[in-house]
Order: C-alpha cells, then sequence, then structure tokens
C-alpha cells in the first residue's frame, strides 16, 4: 500500500478560512486531522482539533466547513499547538489529497510563523493526480459510496484512508520525511485540543447570563433540539451580504418554506435569527407566541433531518 519509508505514515487534512472574492489570500488554518498509519494502512495514531483564528472564514468556505468564528472561540490557536505538531510529525512521511498545491504549502506557511523553529516538509505523498479533473474528494465520495463527513479535517483524512485501501488512490512512493530541524523546545507534552463535536457542543451549550425585560424574559428560556422537515414555515430573520445570501440558500436546500415576517404567527415552525437576544419587535412577538428560535450559525451547519438546537421562551 505504501512504499519507499521506513517508518510511519501521517496522513493529515486541513480546514481553513477560505479567501475574499479579489483572490487575496485570507487563508488561516481552522482545523487539522492526523491519521498515522503503517505501510498497510493500519491505523497507529489519531489527532484532531479545530484552532482559533483572528480572520473570519469567507462566506463560502463556511457553507463548506461549518466552522464560524462563533464556534472556534474556545479552540486554541496554531501557536498553541504548532511545537508540538512539528515533533509529533519528525520522521513521518506526510500524505495528503493536493499536498503540493494546498495542504503541504498551507502547513508549512504557519510554521514559518513560529519563533526559532524551523522545518523540512520533505517530498511526502500527494495523492491527487497530476491530471486531477473528477478526483476532488466530494466526486470520489459520493462515486465510491463513503459517508465520512465532507469537509471535515478527520473525515477527509479518512476518506482518503479508504480511497488507498480500495485501490482507487494510488500513492507513490515516499522519498523524504518530514524533518524537524530546530525547535526552542524539547519532549512538549501533548496540547490542550478542542475537536469538531466538542467546539459544536461549547457553540451549543446555553447560557442563561443574558436577560431582557421583554415580554418574555430570556433568562427563563429552555433548550431543545428541532428537527425541520421540507415544506415547514420557518422565518430569517437578521444577516447581512454573504451571510444572509447562505441562510437564503441554506433554507432552499432543506426545501422550508419563506413565511412573511408580517403572518409569522400562522403556522410558523421557528424562526431563524442572528441574536437570541434581539429586543426588536418581531422577536418579541415571535416569543409571545411560543414559536422558537434557531440561531443562524446552527441553522447552517445544518442538513436534512438534522436535530437543530432551539429555543424556547417560557412566560416569565
Amino acid at each position: 500500500m505504501f512504499s519507499g519509508h521506513d517508518g510511519s505514515y501521517v496522513i493529515f487534512d486541513l480546514e481553513t478560512t477560505g479567501k475574499i472574492t479579489n483572490g487575496e489570500s485570507l487563508d488561516d488554518i481552522i482545523e487539522i486531522a492526523l491519521l498515522e498509519v503503517d505501510c498497510h494502512g493500519d491505523e497507529i495514531f489519531r489527532w484532531e482539533t479545530t484552532l482559533r483564528s483572528a480572520k473570519s472564514s469567507s462566506p463560502k468556505a463556511i457553507a463548506k466547513h461549518k466552522l464560524s468564528q462563533e464556534v472556534l472561540r474556545n479552540s486554541p490557536e496554531f501557536a498553541e499547538i504548532g511545537y508540538w505538531l512539528a515533533q509529533t510529525l519528525n520522521g513521518k512521511m506526510l500524505v495528503a489529497h493536493n499536498l503540493m498545491n494546498f495542504d503541504g504549502k498551507m502547513l508549512l506557511s504557519h510554521f514559518s510563523r513560529l519563533p526559532d523553529l524551523e522545518v523540512d516538509m520533505g517530498t511526502g505523498i500527494d495523492t491527487l493526480p497530476t491530471s486531477s479533473k473528477g478526483w476532488g474528494l466530494d466526486n470520489l465520495r459520493e462515486v465510491h459510496y463513503i459517508n465520512y463527513l465532507a469537509h471535515s479535517a478527520m473525515g477527509d483524512a479518512l476518506t482518503v484512508l479508504t480511497l488507498i485501501k480500495q485501490g482507487v488512490l494510488t500513492p507513490a512512493a515516499g522519498a523524504a520525511p518530514f524533518r524537524l530541524i530546530r525547535t526552542p523546545f524539547q519532549n512538549i507534552q501533548a496540547p490542550a485540543i478542542v475537536p469538531r463535536k466538542d467546539a459544536y457542543r461549547a457553540h451549543k451549550s446555553f447560557d442563561k447570563s443574558p436577560s431582557l425585560s421583554n415580554s418574555q424574559s430570556l433568562s427563563a428560556r429552555s433548550h431543545e433540539p428541532i428537527i425541520l422537515k421540507p415544506g415547514n414555515k420557518v422565518c430569517l430573520s437578521g444577516g447581512e451580504g454573504d451571510y444572509r445570501r447562505l441562510m437564503e440558500e441554506k433554507h432552499a436546500e432543506l426545501e422550508l418554506e419563506r413565511k412573511s415576517l408580517r403572518s409569522f404567527s400562522k403556522g410558523l415552525v421557528a424562526m431563524v435569527v442572528c441574536d437570541l437576544d434581539s429586543s426588536a419587535a418581531k422577536c418579541n412577538k415571535a416569543r409571545d407566541s411560543g414559536i422558537p428560535f434557531i440561531k443562524a450559525d446552527d441553522f447552517l451547519a445544518s442538513n436534512k433531518g438534522d436535530a437543530i438546537p432551539a429555543w424556547y421562551f417560557a412566560d416569565s
């Protein structure tokens, strides 16, 4: 399966903030996953974490990886995991789908930001063929019925490993592994991490601290999941520019029925809002009518059939 290297192989994948429309790179890594395997593809070790960035992800990137700044607010920064990561990769052969043009360059650029750290990325193994048309992971995942979560770092790494095991991807022999040349630290302990599921859980956890003197007290709200079904009437509230467009695209993707604000209390299943604590008149009316609120970030991260966190407002 793998050849040309006596040690282990690390299949890795990154999710990033993406690029702005004029082509200027805004990329910061916001999720990374490592899948260490032996030459037979048998797993040795896996590791993943989301990462906090001062940069906002582009709307196009959020639509794919579902990782907004709010979701990542409790995640470590790359500087907190970078030295340990370089130490962990030392002597291992890097494997990635588009290693040469994206993942390898992105990881090297982040290592270069850390003081007194010098690494050699090696040649690694790029599983993306030179003629890459039709070889994107989304297409391969669909053609070969692979169900790992798309556009999540660990999901994509596991997808690459599965495709290699199936013989769909045939990795070339590895020539030179990753090398740690210089570091100011030795024997670094594994850093604290926040995997995707924990980032979502923290993001969706209920915060009882806000309280407004609306017709319904926000301190009395309760939090339960809701499943939106095709044809459900859902009202969108708030959001500007590209973010609003993403909300509308998700509304269409879930096959929901639009409901105007003037008649939203008639058959409305939920309101999607950017601010749960909004004191706008329409939000107060929705609370009075017992209509649940869904946070816009949670709405954008959902797929058909998902249980989405929703907030219900009891009488104060």
